[in-house]
């Protein structure tokens, strides 16, 4: 079972001029490396805390279904607003799209949703020997504005931008800056890793 980003979120967390401004860079010689750390840095703060931030879709695929009806697909990156599609392939190998009255979705938090079968129903047969007999295509992100996103998980991506552009060229420096502080960025999302957000 894997997931992938299947669609980039429309807008970015922090802008180029704000991390700027942060880092007090009055000059635009660096525009390009400051995109990509903020680029970085979220990604980076998505991982640790496996949510998405920004409104994107994710694309899980699978061998099969669980066996059991009682066993849910897990969908690692939420919080989860839409469940685009299911689709599966069938014994025969034809292509077939799970209509959603089929499926329920029950979230454990913000980052762990489980699709399950609605009552009555069971997980279709699956074509064998197919790495991606299922595919499920699921929209996730607190919002399509970065204003969505809760204050201090912005906050610790501006901290991660700053470690990224003060300790550039130096990958051992960077382990034990404030970032991996327990007192400063990790205590920012120490909250949405324990999954109690």
């Amino acid at each position: 079972m894997a997931e992938v980003l299947h669609e980039r979120p429309a807008a970015a967390v922090w802008t180029v001029a704000e991390a700027k401004s942060h880092l007090k860079v009055d000059h635009n010689d660096e525009d390009a490396i400051i995109s990509s750390y903020i680029e970085a840095a979220t990604i980076w703060a998505q991982d640790l805390t496996l949510r998405s931030l920004i409104s994107q879709k994710w694309r899980l695929t699978s061998s099969q279904f669980p066996a059991s009806y009682r066993t849910p697909l897990r969908l690692a990156r939420g919080p989860i607003s839409a469940i685009d599609s299911v689709k599966y392939f069938d014994i025969s190998g034809v292509q077939q799209t799970w209509d959603s009255a089929n499926y329920q979705v029950t979230t454990w938090n913000d980052s762990v949703s489980m699709l399950f079968p609605a009552s009555g129903e069971s997980w279709p047969d699956t074509e064998d020997d197919n790495a991606n007999a299922v595919e499920v295509i699921y929209t996730a992100g607190y919002g399509q504005s970065r204003d969505d996103v809760p204050e201090d998980i912005r906050v610790a991506i501006l901290y991660r931008i700053a470690d990224l552009y003060e300790l550039r060229g130096q990958s051992d420096t960077i382990q034990t800056s404030r970032a991996y502080d327990p007192g400063l960025t990790d205590s920012l999302l120490m909250h949405y890793r324990s999954g109690n957000a």
